[in-house]
């Protein structure tokens, strides 16, 4: 905004440092005179310039908030490929979008063929009926193309080259070989699309520094814009400083109800409300999908009132029985100038939108993403802990933590003192809880802003790490405290012991006699505590079925202790089988 009111001072569309030269005659019609045949001359093409290049823009008219101001508007979407089905029309939806943000009415929307008659009676009738008129398509360079002149003939305007557009067309492709090597016939195609109605009433603005194509407005209502839709909505957004809209309080809001209940169950009540409030100028509507239930829709200029109304359509839906479909609660929200009063209430938006979006999609296609998603995330995320960020954090920081991993490792440094920690007494519980975690968050921010970046480009770099290294850290210390709570409820675990306690009874008369009378201890049950380091804590399940696999597939590698451990377990299994074998050939067990 600034750069336009800055630029108001711009003298003409001229643009001072290009060359100026005339490439046709200023005032021609459609049919050219004879061209030469012989090919122009080949052009090499130069390197790009480095600094990007800033055209000029149309000053913003110093009358704008004097002119009337726009309540009504209409589309005209022009071409064969809409009607045919060939392309689908996106440029009107973003309009009416465009149109009832900014508080304007958009009455009608037509598609017409490529046709001059068609074209030039739809748009001096829509001229005359509506504030502000838009058309979509048609200024293409192609024999089809024929909006502009169908609109010259329409308003009694010759066609002319515009020069401002020819210079930026030229100026804005001088880098691009495939239109410096152009024959004059297609040169002359390419010129065509700067052929513009010229007289009173006509005006091209350029709404953008870095684009050539300019917006037509003729007779101060109309505004020529292209097909492309990146194109259409880019153009039509950089309009808004040169058009009279209404002020914010004019604006309106939509106030939504969706419910799962039958919409003929609704219909009566809702006939009734849009009696009662249509002198206020409220609009009622019902919008039914199948599977998704009836959206009530109240679209108005006063938020509270619509507010009011809003809880009014969810009391009378609350009077139903309720279904058993997630969203049978009314969700309400606001829809808005920048969206001031978006709310729910009566169900949390993140669950609605949640199921909204598992209703919308595959199940099966949604859960082959999510595995392919999670298995690349994770890949990555263990690659980056494991091989580059665990192994220098364990050579380089001097902590009781990383101390303890390289005396498991068997890691010696000539850097760092692991012997002062092996004297001191180290909280082993809080050395747990601190495992890994900043192993966890820093391999998480690399691979997250990687993955990141890969997908958003640079700016996702710093969201992507910080969210990723957030959740991995959260996921590494619930595990390191699951771990913590395993060892203290495997160390309380009771057990049962014979003690030797000092308690008198009597001597059993069955037994002999002794030389003395004294009571002698006798040897009851208690009940004690075992000692952490008295009892191994079991091995989780995943290594249980490691170790049950390894007795076939050799999954790990055991150590010569190991090793014979479990050769005495198969020799033990061995000896009972021979001995069961030997009972039952010779009636008697091996000696």
């Amino acid at each position: 905004m600034i750069r336009r009111l800055f630029l108001q001072t711009t003298p003409s569309f001229k643009n001072s440092y290009l060359v100026l030269r005339r490439i046709l005659s200023p005032l021609v019609t459609l049919k050219l005179g004879p061209m030469s045949n012989s090919p122009p001359p080949r052009v090499t093409m130069t390197p790009p310039p480095a600094v990007p290049i800033h055209l000029p823009v149309s000053p913003i008219p110093e009358d704008i908030g004097n002119r009337k101001i726009i309540k009504t508007a209409a589309c005209l979407i022009i071409g064969d490929e809409i009607l045919n089905g060939k392309t689908h029309d996106s440029n009107s939806n973003f309009l009416a979008k465009f149109c009832f943000d900014r508080g304007v009415a958009l009455k009608r929307i037509e598609v017409i063929a490529d046709d001059e008659g068609e074209i030039i009676e739809a748009s001096q009738r829509m001229v005359k009926n509506y504030d502000f008129v838009v058309t979509s398509g048609g200024i293409g360079p192609t024999h089809d193309d024929i909006t502009y002149s169908a609109l010259g003939a329409a308003f009694n305007l010759p066609l002319a080259l515009h020069q401002p557009t020819l210079e930026r067309m030229y100026e804005m492709n001088k880098h691009r070989p495939e239109t410096l090597n152009q024959t004059q016939e297609q040169r002359t195609a390419r010129e065509r699309m700067a052929l513009l109605p010229e007289g009173p009433g006509a005006h091209a603005l350029f709404v953008y520094e870095d684009l050539w194509v300019p917006i037509l407005q003729l007779q101060g209502k109309l505004h020529v814009l292209p097909g492309v839709p990146s194109l259409f909505r880019k153009l039509l957004e950089g309009l808004v400083p040169y058009i009279a809209l209404p002020q914010d309080s004019e604006r309106s809001y939509r106030k939504m109800v969706l419910t799962q209940l039958p919409e003929s169950n609704i219909a009566p009540f809702l006939t009734t409300l849009q009696a009662r409030v249509k002198p206020e100028g409220i609009q009622v509507g019902s919008y039914p999908t199948i599977g998704r239930g009836v959206t009530v829709s109240l679209i108005g200029k006063n938020a509270a009132r619509l507010e009011e109304l809003a809880q009014e359509v969810v009391k009378e839906v609350q009077h139903y029985p309720p279904l058993t479909n997630p969203l049978s609660s009314p969700i309400t929200h606001y829809d808005g100038p920048e969206s001031r009063y978006n709310r729910l209430a009566g169900h949390d938006r993140v669950s609605a939108a949640v199921y909204a979006l598992f209703k919308s999609q595959s199940p099966s296609l949604m859960g082959f993403a999510a595995g392919i998603n999670s298995g690349i995330a994770g890949v990555t995320f263990f690659a980056v802990r494991e091989y580059a960020v665990s192994p220098a954090l364990v050579l380089s920081l001097d902590t009781p933590q990383y101390a303890r991993r390289r005396a498991e490792l068997g890691i010696t440094s000539n850097t760092l003192d692991d012997l002062k920690y092996a004297h001191e007494q180290q909280d082993q519980l809080a050395l747990i809880r601190q495992d890994r975690l900043l192993d966890t968050g820093l391999a998480g921010s690399i691979a997250g802003g990687g993955l990141n970046f890969w997908r958003g480009g640079a700016r996702a770099i710093v969201p992507g790490a910080l969210t990723a290294s957030l959740a991995c850290v959260l996921v590494q210390a619930a595990v390191n405290e699951l771990a913590v709570q395993r060892i203290r409820y495997v160390a309380g675990t009771p057990t049962a012991a014979v003690l030797p306690l000092t308690k008198s009874v009597p001597i059993d008369s069955r037994l002999p006699a002794t030389s003395s009378s004294t009571p002698q201890p006798a040897p009851i049950t208690g009940i004690l505590h075992q000692p952490t380091e008295e009892k191994q804590a079991p091995k989780a399940t995943l290594q249980r079925i490691v170790d049950t696999m390894s007795y076939v597939v050799p999954l790990t590698k055991l150590d010569d202790k190991e090793y014979l451990e479990r050769l005495e377990r198969k020799r033990d299994v061995l000896d009972k089988k021979i001995d069961r074998l030997s009972a039952e050939l010779s009636g008697k067990p091996r000696a």
